[in-house]
C-alpha cells in the first residue's frame, strides 16, 4: 500500500482518540485515521474492538485492503465476518486473496454457505478454494497456496522470466521458479531467481536447475516446519501422491505454524486447551479447563486419603507434616522439568525411537545428581534445626526417592502417549503434577513410617 503508516504501540494517544470516536460511533473519522495504516496494524486494532464495530470498519475498506486485513484477524473475528458480510462482498474479497487465505476464510463456514458463496466467485478462484478445502487444515495441503510459478524443463531462461512477469499479477511474492515435466507436471527441480538473472537468455532451465526439497499434501504441518527449518528454505513446493506440483508453502505461513503449534502445546501443558480470548464465552472456557481441574481435585482428595492412612505416624512424629510441601513441590517440579524436555524432544524430532533408552538413562543420571544434592541439603538443614540426624537422613532420602520416581514418570508418560499416537503435550501440566503428588506423598509416608 502506498504511503503506509504504522501504529506506534507506545503512543496510546491514537487508541484514546479511536476510543472517543467509537463512543460517538463516528466510524467515518476512524476510517480516515486508519485507512493508510499497514493491514497488520489495522487487524491489530480490529482485534481489540467488538464484532459489530469491526464489521462497520471492514465494510469501509477497499477490496484489496480487506483481503490483506481479514487473514490477520483472529479466527473468531473471521468467522463472524464470514457469517455477516454479504456474499457479494465476500466473493470480491476472496478473488483478491491468496488462495490459501481464501480457503481458510471459506473453511470457517458451513458446507451450504460455502457453496452459496463459491457460486459467486470466479470459476478459477472457486476451484482452487474447493481443492484446498479437501485437505485437512493442519497438513501441507491445507497450508499451501495454489499460486506458484512453474515452467517446463524444455524452456529457456528467457521464457522463464516471461512466466514470472505474467505471474506477478496474481502472486505477491516470488522466490523461485519450479521446473516440471511438460507432460505430467511432475516436479523435477528448482530455479532460484538469482540463477535466472545470471544466466544467458537462451540457456535451458534444465541445465541450471538445482535439486529441490518437497513435501507431500498429507504431511503434518509440524513436519513441514521442521523440513523448512532444517534446510533453511524460503518456500517449499507441495506435491501429490504422483509427485505432481500442486502448490507451495512460503516462510510466512511456516512462522504462523510455529506460533500456532507453540501456543497449542503451551495451552495443553497448562491444561487450558486452545482458548481464543476473543471468541469463546466464559462457559466454553470453563468447560475446557474443568476436566483438568476435576482431575486435580480428585488427585488432591486421594492425597488427603493417603495422609489419613498415616494419621498415627503423623501423631507420633508431627515434624513429618512440616516437610510435606517440600516433598510434593520438589516432585512436581522435577516431573514437569522431565516431561517438558521430553515433549519438546518429541516435537522437534530430537528424541528418536532408537534412542529412548539413552534419553531415559541420561534423565536418571541427572536426577540422581540433583536428588543427592537436594537430599543432602534438606538432611543437613533438618539436623541443624532439630539436632536429629535420623530424621534428617530419612526425610532427605525420601526426597531423593520422590525426585527419582517423578523423573521416571515425567519421562515415561509422554513417551508412552507418543507410542499410543496420543499428543504427548497432554501428559504435562495437571496430569503429571497430580500423579507425582499422589505417588510422592505415598513414597514419603511409606519410607518415613517404615524407618522411623
Amino acid at each position: 500500500m502506498a504511503n503506509e503508516k504504522s501504529i506506534d504501540l507506545e503512543q496510546n494517544a491514537i487508541f484514546l482518540l479511536i476510543g472517543d470516536y467509537l463512543h460517538d460511533k463516528n466510524f467515518g473519522e476512524i476510517f480516515a485515521l486508519i485507512k493508510d495504516f499497514h493491514p497488520a496494524d489495522i487487524a491489530f486494532l480490529l482485534n481489540l474492538l467488538d464484532e459489530d464495530d469491526t464489521l462497520e470498519i471492514i465494510n469501509r475498506l477497499t477490496d484489496d485492503v480487506q483481503a490483506e486485513v481479514i487473514p490477520e484477524l483472529s479466527d473468531s473475528k473471521q468467522r463472524f465476518l464470514a457469517q455477516n458480510l454479504h456474499n457479494n462482498v465476500l466473493s470480491q474479497i476472496i478473488e483478491e486473496m491468496e488462495s490459501d487465505d481464501a480457503a481458510d476464510l471459506v473453511g470457517l463456514m458451513d458446507a451450504v454457505s460455502q457453496e452459496q458463496l463459491l457460486e459467486k466467485v470466479e470459476r478459477e478462484d472457486a476451484e482452487e478454494v474447493r481443492e484446498l478445502l479437501k485437505h485437512k487444515s493442519d497438513t501441507a495441503g491445507g497450508l499451501m497456496t495454489k499460486e506458484v510459478v512453474a515452467i517446463s524443463q524444455n524452456a529457456n531462461v528467457e521464457r522463464a522470466i516471461t512466466e514470472i512477469r505474467n505471474a506477478v499479477k496474481e502472486t505477491e511474492q516470488i522466490y523461485n521458479v519450479f521446473v516440471v515435466d511438460s507432460e505430467n507436471n511432475k516436479l523435477l527441480g528448482i530455479l532460484p531467481l538469482n540463477a535466472l538473472v545470471l544466466a544467458k537468455p537462451d540457456t535451458m532451465v534444465s541445465d541450471i536447475m538445482g535439486e529441490v526439497k518437497s513435501v507431500d499434501t498429507s504431511m503434518d504441518q509440524e513436519d513441514v516446519a521442521r523440513i523448512v527449518k532444517k534446510y533453511d528454505l524460503v518456500e517449499v513446493p507441495v506435491v501429490d501422491e504422483d509427485y505432481r506440483l500442486v502448490g507451495r508453502i512460503t516462510h510466512d505461513d511456516i512462522l504462523d505454524v510455529v506460533e500456532e503449534e507453540a501456543e497449542e502445546d503451551f495451552a495443553k501443558m497448562a491444561g487450558t486447551g486452545n482458548e481464543d480470548l476473543h471468541g469463546h464465552s466464559s462457559f466454553e472456557i470453563s468447560r475446557k479447563r474443568l476436566t483438568w481441574l476435576i482431575i486435580g481435585l480428585f488427585g488432591g482428595i486421594l492425597s488427603a486419603i493417603i495422609m489419613s492412612r498415616f494419621e498415627v505416624a503423623l501423631g507420633k512424629i508431627l515434624l513429618l507434616a512440616f516437610f510435606i510441601p517440600v516433598i510434593m513441590a520438589m516432585g512436581g517440579i522435577v516431573g514437569i522439568q522431565s516431561s517438558t524436555i521430553t515433549v519438546r524432544g518429541l516435537a522437534t524430532g530430537e528424541i528418536l525411537r532408537g534412542k529412548l533408552l539413552h534419553k531415559l538413562t541420561r534423565e536418571v543420571i541427572v536426577c540422581c545428581i540433583n536428588g543427592t544434592v537436594c537430599g543432602l541439603i534438606l538432611a543437613l538443614l533438618i539436623f541443624l534445626w532439630y539436632n536429629d540426624i535420623m530424621l534428617g537422613g530419612v526425610v532427605g532420602g525420601s526426597l531423593f526417592c520422590v525426585m527419582l520416581i517423578s523423573t521416571l514418570s515425567g519421562t515415561l508418560i509422554p513417551l508412552a502417549l507418543d507410542k499410543l499416537n496420543i499428543d504427548p503435550a497432554l501428559a504435562t501440566g495437571p496430569f503429571v503434577t497430580t500423579f507425582n503428588d499422589i505417588l510422592g506423598l505415598s513414597i514419603y509416608f511409606l519410607l518415613t513410617s517404615f524407618l522411623l
